[in-house]
């Protein structure tokens, strides 16, 4: 039996994935409250780029299925095996949902996130919500009405007995109770541990539970070849600024250059820029710039995925699947009015502004498709526009 990695506070009992980066185990806090917690294996943990991406995905938005997340209970990123762990609540996205961008390739891992949540629902969680990326199927529980829920007349006189000891013990009642709660929590979990124990040191026959999920390796055709990195140019403050939408940057505006993401081109922020890499694959590289270094607080927010192509005609090709992968990963709206035979964008103001772009254009004698979302907070609309027509810009 493989051991359990030791969290203060926390005692896991079963590893529901086995993962090159990482495993899921499921567990309890010492309270009794289950958990589930995502370790780096001893490979995830010796790789800065699994550290930082752990990190980064705990700051992230649930991304899985529309999931509600459950918030982080736990984590330590600077630990020998750094970890991160959550409850283990029906119907929401717990510490699994951290293990897909560990490796830097969307999606690739959703399958084994998937067969962790099936095993879940033997302890209480809720099935995966259908859609088109779950391979298993998924059903959906109804609570019985209260008149047909069995038992309820002997609830009923349950409530009316204790309802007479209240009255004939007075205000006794009130010491009795907490004293006979305490003393049956405690004899409850001690018999719970116990049995744990037990299961996890005999030798013979053990309790049945799902079996771990060790996904197969990364197929080579989906994940290579790379994407040869361009080298990307020095902003060009002589280009004459062009607006897709709304206001552009004058001459007299500071703002700090973004560079140094191995995109295909540069542009310009209006303070100094957070910069975070959230991975590549085959097919597209996506990075996010912020304003400040907090995802969660930050007041702009720009998303970017940059896909090669051959040719303007193969650009307008691949449009439709492009827009459908980046807007999806990113949960933005797509682009779909066009400024230009080349240039598509999309306005939303539901709370928060966001402005997205899609964009073809050639850099050195390579095309590129570029996806773009901004969103601003707090009145910062003239700001995501500026950097959604700088982007456009420096584009040219």
């Amino acid at each position: 039996m493989t051991a359990a990695p030791r969290i203060p506070g926390y005692e896991l009992g079963q590893r529901l994935l086995q993962h090159s980066l990482a495993e899921i185990w499921r567990g309890r806090s010492h309270a009794g409250v289950e958990v589930v917690a995502i370790v780096l294996s001893e490979a995830g943990a010796n790789d800065p780029m699994a550290r930082q991406r752990l990190d980064e995905a705990s700051r992230m938005p649930a991304p899985a299925n529309g999931l509600p997340e459950t918030p982080l209970w736990a984590a330590n990123f600077a630990a020998n095996r750094p970890y991160a762990i959550t409850q283990l609540v029906p119907g929401q996205s717990g510490a699994e949902r951290l293990l897909d961008p560990l490796d830097g390739v969307f999606g690739n891992d959703q399958d084994s996130v998937n067969e962790v949540r099936r095993q879940l629902q033997h302890f209480g969680a809720a099935p995966v919500p259908p859609s088109p990326g779950n391979t298993y199927p998924s059903s959906t529980t109804h609570a019985p009405a209260t008149s047909d829920v069995p038992g309820q007349e002997s609830s009923t006189r349950a409530e009316g007995f204790v309802a007479g000891v209240k009255r004939r013990a007075g205000w006794k009642f009130y010491v009795i109770v907490p004293v006979a709660y305490l003393l049956l929590f405690t004899v409850t979990y001690s018999v719970g541990a116990a049995f744990n124990k037990k299961d996890d040191t005999t030798t013979g026959a053990t309790v049945p539970v799902p079996p771990a999920v060790s996904p197969g390796a990364l197929p080579t055709s989906v994940v290579l070849p790379g994407i040869a990195k361009a080298k990307m140019p020095a902003i060009d403050p002589r280009r004459p600024s062009i607006s897709v939408v709304g206001e552009t940057y004058a001459s007299s505006d500071p703002t700090q250059p973004v560079e140094g993401l191995e995109l295909p081109f540069a542009f310009r922020w209006p303070q100094p820029p957070g910069q975070i890499r959230l991975g590549e694959s085959s097919h597209a590289i996506y990075r996010r710039v912020i304003s400040g270094e907090n995802p969660r607080s930050a007041t702009l927010d720009a998303v970017i995925a940059a896909h090669p192509c051959t040719s303007l005609a193969d650009c307008r090709q691949d449009r439709a699947a492009f827009d459908q992968r980046w807007t999806s990963r990113f949960k933005a709206p797509v682009p779909t009015t066009a400024k230009d035979g080349q240039t598509w964008f999309t306005e939303q103001d539901r709370g928060s502004y966001v402005v997205s772009m899609t964009r073809a254009f050639e850099r050195g004698g390579r095309w590129w498709l570029l996806g773009v979302a901004v969103t601003a907070k707090d009145g910062g609309r003239a700001d995501a526009q500026r950097v959604l027509n700088d982007i456009r810009t420096q584009t040219s």
